[in-house]
């Protein structure tokens, strides 16, 4: 089979961004392959009928290729690119995939109403992150174990922004067991 053309892919079931890479855990080494397996939905598509590889951005531009955000004025341009990097979960480096989630968390889950904000429910939230990631190691998927336990320490930093009151938009969203409930309400 010969080289992989590098692409910027996207899942057409998702829309997450897809970037290819070797995934020891799994025994993946990225050989040259057309079919690819979306990291968040599991979704297996061919962008094309030849070897591809996910790559975050090409290396090469031609003299005539058009702004991939044609039309859209500088601030607009740049609100997309920051846009695209909240949507991209960065698995790899545990710190700055911790700071991305955090802050994807806030802006996709974000409210002002008090509902979902108590301790208990970021306690049910953050158990149920970290089954999802035991799940996924048991199932020898790395990659999806590695953005789960990431997923879990974000939303133990959005619990800790809450708690001192730094950022109080983010809801833990999962509704716990009434006795939860009353103990969380007995504390205040």
């Amino acid at each position: 089979m010969t080289s992989p053309i590098p692409m910027v892919l996207f899942c057409p079931a998702c829309g997450l961004r897809h970037i290819d890479g070797p995934d020891e855990g799994r025994g993946w080494t990225n050989p040259p392959h057309r079919s690819h397996l979306c990291s968040g939905c599991e979704h297996v598509w061919r962008p094309a009928d030849v070897a591809t590889v996910g790559v975050t951005m090409l290396e090469t531009e031609g003299a005539a290729d058009s702004d991939p955000v044609v039309g859209l004025t500088l601030p607009a341009r740049e609100l997309h690119r920051l846009q695209q990097l909240l949507n991209c979960p960065e698995i790899h480096r545990f710190a700055d995939g911790v700071v991305l989630e955090a802050v994807h968390q806030r802006e996709r889950h974000g409210s002002d109403r008090p509902e979902g904000k108590q301790s208990s429910d970021w306690f049910w939230l953050v158990g149920f992150l970290a089954g999802k990631a035991l799940n996924a190691a048991l199932s020898l998927n790395v990659e999806k174990a590695l953005h789960h336990t990431i997923s879990a320490a974000a939303a133990l930093a959005n619990w800790h922004a809450m708690l001192l009151g730094a950022d109080t938009r983010t809801r833990a969203g999962i509704v716990p067991p009434a006795e939860f409930m009353e103990v969380d309400r007995e504390q205040g």
